[in-house]
Formats: structure tokens, sequence, C-alpha cells
């Protein structure tokens, strides 16, 4: 550990959980670089496959107050280009910016994933990934300062419940059903299938699909499976529950070889109709690609889902001679 007369730097721990809490929240407030997280969602974090928080994050104190934090991970396997994704977050408090605190932060990050990248993929390129936020964060300068650039934008929509009523289209020879806590293998196979083209995505390994599987916030009573005649799954959709009032679509695939034939739109709908039936759901939410080549953002807006704000990734790219 480091320090100067007000300021100390140490590793996160599951005993820092509520203030990383409140941090988070008031991140995303002033900035949108992430998702709100309550302390059991920051405990799954610190303990996730591959995360070693002693090693892997860094926070800053000043006085017993947690005023930023960072934390970075690797990814167990590389995408269609070669490249292995490194992702950091974290961020500093509005109140104690412009102290250097998020450049000494960002630094560690980057030498941090360099490390796991020797230990874990040695002599492959990585990708540096980084939410900046909405366009009025200020974390984007500091990311344009030190070699980042845009690479992605996201579009954040949502929908009230119950909203307009969906009517129940069955595509033929496609039955669908409410995801069940042992589909998880077969729902697995089926989104390596699903996001093998999509942009930035890496096959996920066992351990860390569990992990996000078996999350407390996993609401699988209102996610949707998608089967074929075979009994094969050709789609799903998953769903947690992160805030009370508020359903959040995590994952939506479709195998290549099942799409154009309304499965998506099928699954989804069936999804919002069983949350609008939850007492304290008003809402359902969810994360989606602007520039997709799907047609999934005229999908969920045909399902009655408006844009609520625009977000981008930053990215370095840091090539196998760096490492």
């Amino acid at each position: 550990m480091t320090s100067s007369a007000e300021l100390t730097v140490a590793p996160l721990s599951l005993e820092d959980a509520p203030q990383i809490a409140a941090l988070l929240t008031h991140l995303e407030a002033v900035d949108g670089i992430v998702e709100t997280f309550d302390e059991v969602d920051v405990r799954e974090i610190l303990s996730s496959p591959g995360m070693d928080p002693a090693a892997d994050s860094r926070g800053v104190r000043i006085g017993g107050d947690l005023v930023a934090i960072v934390w970075v991970g690797v990814g167990s396997a590389a995408d269609a280009e070669g490249f292995h994704r490194a992702e950091v977050s974290g961020g500093v408090h509005a109140e104690h910016r412009r102290r250097g605190i998020g450049a000494r932060l960002l630094a560690f990050a980057e030498d941090r994933a360099a490390a796991l990248m020797r230990e874990r993929h040695p002599g492959a390129p990585h990708h540096l990934r980084i939410s900046g936020g909405v366009e009025t964060s200020t974390v984007r300068h500091l990311l344009r300062r030190e070699g980042y650039a845009p690479a992605r934008s996201w579009l954040d929509l949502a929908r009230d419940l119950p909203g307009e009523s969906l009517p129940e289209t069955l595509p033929p020879g496609v039955e669908l059903a409410p995801v069940r806590p042992e589909d998880s293998r077969e729902v697995r196979l089926a989104h390596l299938e699903a996001f093998r083209d999509h942009w930035g995505s890496a096959p996920i390994d066992e351990e860390r699909w569990a992990s996000m599987w078996d999350s407390a916030k996993s609401r699988h009573d209102l996610g949707t499976v998608a089967r074929d005649a075979a009994g094969k799954v050709v789609g799903y959709v998953l769903a947690a529950q992160y805030e009370p009032d508020s359903l959040y679509v995590a994952l939506v695939g479709t195998v290549p070889a099942a799409r154009g034939r309304g499965i998506a739109r099928a699954m989804l709908a069936s999804t919002i109709r069983r949350a609008a039936e939850v007492a304290g759901l008003h809402e359902v939410t969810l994360e989606v690609d602007s520039e997709s080549l799907t047609g999934a953002t005229r999908l969920y807006e045909g399902l009655g889902f408006r844009r609520r704000r625009e977000r981008v990734t930053f990215q370095k790219d840091v090539p196998a001679s760096s490492v």
C-alpha cells in the first residue's frame, strides 16, 4: 500500500462492498459508465472466476472515504480477430477529479492487464476496453489523452409495463418455455453459436458462464428459451433483476440457422407478457449494439422499447510485441 498525507491506495476487498456500491451508484448518475449495482452485485464481481481482488483491483481513499476504484479482468478466449479482451471498470468520484487519481488507476489497470496477458495468454495481442459513459462524461477526456478511442456505441432501451399488448405468435416448428436452471449447458452452446458473429464477442468458458447463470439477480422464471422440433435450443432470452421495479434483459440470442423466422420477437414478447404479470415490475430494460447488423434495434423498437440514452465503449489495442 502507498500513501500520502491524505490519500491511500490499496486493493479492494469484499468488506468494501457497501462503499463500492455507493460509489458505483454515484458514477452511474454522473457519467452513465456503469449499471446500478448493490452490495450483492459487488461481491459477485469480486468473487467471479479469474478475479483476484488483491492483485486485480485498487481503491483510493481520502480519510475513510472511498473516492475512486478500478478493477481489471481478462477473458479466457480470443475473439474472431485473435485479440483477447481486457475489461477495465471503475471511476473517480466527481468531487475528487483533476488530481491525477484517474490516470494513476488507469495506469495500474493497464499494467495489470499486461501481466495477466503474459500469465494466461503469452504472446497474444489484446484490446483494453473501458466505458466512456454518456456524452457529457468527463472520463472521455482522460481516455483520449491516454490513447483510447471510441470503438462502439450502445443504446439503453426501456419499455413500460404492461404497455401495449403483444400478440402471441409462435413460429412454426418452435416451442417456447420459461428458462429452467437445468437449461444452462444447452443455452450456453446456443449462445456460442449466436454470438460468434457479434462485435467484440469471444467464447465464454463454462466456469464464467456458470457464474453468470447462477447470479443471485438472475430471473430464469422470466427468461425464455426456444427449441426446434428436435428439441435443440435455437434461441434464448436471459433476464435479471437489479432494481425492485425493473427487469433487465441481459442476453438475447438466436442461432444463425434459425434467424429470420420471428423467434427473437416471440421470445421477447413472452418474457414481456410474463413480466407484466409480476407485481411491482414497471419496466423492462436492455442494451443493444447501435451498429449491429442483425436489425436488433428495429426489433426492440417494434416491441415498444424506446431509447433512453447512448453510451460509448472506448478501446486501446495492445499488440503482442507490447505485452
